[in-house]
């Protein structure tokens, strides 16, 4: 997903980040056309196309706090699922007969 990425981008040590996987291009492209990122494709020198990211724009940082108020929103309403109180299946041998009066 693209905000994961955001994510990875965010936490990245220093500018530029580089990716080269194929999920990591096709993510970047949505971030780059919703303004979040900017980059330019390059090929590496081991002959391989990647991504050079060289920063996320004010409009992407806005994204990552957008997300990180959600998450914690969400974490925050999460709640056990109610005990289900059907009684367990009965063996319809165990029954009694039923009366004919």
């Amino acid at each position: 997903m693209s905000i994961a990425l955001l994510h990875r981008i965010a936490n990245a040590h220093r500018f530029p980040v580089i990716l080269t996987s194929d999920a990591d291009i096709k993510a970047f492209r949505t971030l780059f056309r919703a303004g979040h990122v900017i980059g330019a494709m390059q090929a590496i020198p081991s002959l391989q196309v990647g991504v050079v990211v060289t920063e996320i724009t004010p409009q992407g940082k806005l994204a990552l706090e957008a997300a990180k108020e959600k998450e914690a929103k969400g974490k925050g309403r999460r709640m056990a699922a109610p005990p289900v109180n059907s009684p367990a299946p009965r063996d319809p041998a165990a029954l009694p007969a039923a009366s004919s009066t």
